[in-house]
């Protein structure tokens, strides 16, 4: 049977998008029901049908695609999950998983007061649904004082424009004053802004962004503060709706989406440097728990020493990253198990054992319980 090909259109070509497409690049790879192709947010009608036709896509996956281009593909017949609605568009049909907007203006909000600020500010992409929904959850959920918006226009969003634009904005503001960026690049260009107006950071201006881009939060001086969305989840639960739609599964459930959690770093927290080892290297575990890493591969990944990255999760965690290392890995396996009907010599493969026994023992070993066994805790 010929493999079905689906589409990923999205407005925006940044890091949450990447890691949005790496989430149905996974399920693609394990489940193998379709190639997956991308392109821009095409609106041109006859473009779209010679897309659909010629390219013999049988649904897509869209973000920040406009309602009329939705609607065309309806009407051609293509199933489309949306991952991010234009605003005033509502279908019930479309509407996929997506990041919870309102947790991350309660998360900033929450941690600011924590923190003591006497004022908040937040940073608006003017016309841009999920930031105007950050910040109406961000201004709601601040109860010790207003919420002052700067709105930055599509022409004066990025580049030196809107740095000189958010400087002249921080300088009169009561502070220590705590800062929401709608993305981490909107943070990233709040922290240049402090530079030009010899703002201390994190005393006087504490900043937080959204995305969690690891390499350009870590990289940044000092290191942006971000709330991490778990796009992957997102793109995962959005390649398992779609399949649904598609009758290439019967799965019930939706694949659990993470809620949003925040990633403390310099740019709004004195933190130790224990805490930035514990959360990069357990970032990394995340990100490749089926690998098999070696304690010491996840110290030379992250740039640390063995020493150091036991010392930082002996005071974060309680115990070793190896332990951690296997929790991770034991804990995705499982999720594999419960949600694909794989055959175990294909999960063994996938998670780095020799064959299925191998698989076997280790589960075994790590929960008491056989990998049958726990499929069938899922039923």
């Amino acid at each position: 049977m010929r493999k079905k090909r689906i589409l990923f259109m999205s407005d925006r070509i940044g890091y949450f998008t990447r890691e949005l497409l790496r989430g149905i690049i996974d399920v693609s790879k394990e489940r193998e029901w379709w190639d997956v192709w991308t392109s821009p947010a095409v609106s041109e009608r006859q473009q779209l049908e010679k897309l659909v036709a010629r390219g013999g896509i049988s649904g897509v996956i869209a973000r920040g695609v406009a309602a009329d281009t939705l609607v065309y593909l309806r009407q051609l017949g293509v199933p489309v999950v949306e991952l991010r609605g234009p605003a005033g568009f509502v279908s019930e049909e479309q509407i996929g998983p997506h990041a919870d907007d309102y947790a991350v203006g309660q998360i900033a909000a929450s941690e600011f007061q924590r923190l003591g600020v006497l004022s908040a500010g937040y940073v608006h992409w003017e016309g841009v649904l999920w930031s105007k929904q950050r910040g109406d959850a961000f201004t709601e959920s601040i109860n010790w004082g207003g919420c002052e918006w700067l709105r930055l226009e599509p022409e004066e969003s990025t580049g030196w424009t809107a740095i000189e634009k958010i400087a002249d904005w921080l300088e009169s503001k009561t502070k220590p004053i705590g800062v929401l960026g709608c993305c981490d690049q909107v943070g990233l260009a709040v922290l240049q802004a402090c530079v030009l107006i010899n703002a201390r950071v994190p005393e006087e201006v504490a900043v937080i962004g959204v995305d969690n881009d690891v390499l350009a939060c870590d990289f940044a001086s000092p290191a942006l503060s971000s709330i991490d969305l778990n796009p992957i989840d997102i793109g995962r639960a959005a390649a398992i709706h779609l399949a649904r739609r598609l009758d290439l599964t019967r799965v019930p459930r939706e694949e659990e989406v993470r809620p949003p959690y925040l990633v403390a770093r310099g740019s709004s927290h004195r933190v130790d440097r224990y805490l930035q080892i514990y959360q990069s290297a357990l970032y990394w575990m995340d990100q490749n728990a089926l690998r098999g890493a070696s304690v010491s591969e996840v110290a030379t990944a992250c740039g640390y020493s063995r020493r150091g990255l036991e010392r930082a999760f002996g005071k974060h965690a309680g115990t070793s990253p190896g332990h951690v290392l296997r929790d991770i890995k034991t804990q995705a396996i499982i999720k594999l198990l419960q949600t694909q009907n794989l055959p175990l010599e294909k999960i063994a493969a996938q998670s780095g054992f020799p064959d299925a026994s191998s698989l076997g023992q280790f589960i075994k070993r790590q929960t008491g319980k056989s990998p049958g066994e726990l499929r069938q805790l899922d039923h």
